[in-house]
């Protein structure tokens, strides 16, 4: 359990004889609020990028915002949405060829009225930095 009574686990891998790679999904369709600025969920997955959200049909950028002992609180931007009847999805991606079950433990799913926060000035003038580096680098060699 993350946190409350219940938490839902979703689990990526083989199924039937042929040991088929199957992907597993939890969808919702439902009415987003006016007032939501973005979807907040807390999560567990190893790895985590074997998971993919996505609200009407659209990837969703997810940001960590921050952790606990046992989840990490992600939220995407989905302003956009606001008023419309948008389908909800999580995905766990069955790694192809099976090496291993992917398992995704989803809580505290929710529409939130605070808005997700910009990458910081120092953080995006941190990467500029990095890739003229880089790049400078790679024309030398």
């Amino acid at each position: 359990m993350i946190s409350g009574s219940y938490t839902a686990i979703l689990q990526a891998g083989v199924t039937g004889p042929t040991a088929t790679p199957a992907d597993t999904t939890l969808s919702q369709t439902s009415l987003v609020p006016l007032s939501a600025q973005s979807l907040l969920f807390r999560a567990y997955a190893s790895p985590f990028g074997s998971v993919k959200v996505l609200l009407g049909g659209q990837p969703l950028f997810l940001t960590p915002l921050a952790s606990g002992t046992n989840y990490t609180l992600f939220g995407a931007d989905i302003h956009t949405w606001q008023g419309q009847t948008a389908e909800l999805d999580f995905t766990v991606i069955a790694q192809r060829p099976h090496v291993v079950n992917i398992n995704i433990f989803l809580d505290s799913i929710e529409f939130s009225s605070q808005p997700i926060p910009e990458p910081s000035v120092l953080g995006l003038f941190t990467f500029g930095t990095l890739l003229l580096g880089w790049r400078f680098l790679c024309k030398r060699t």
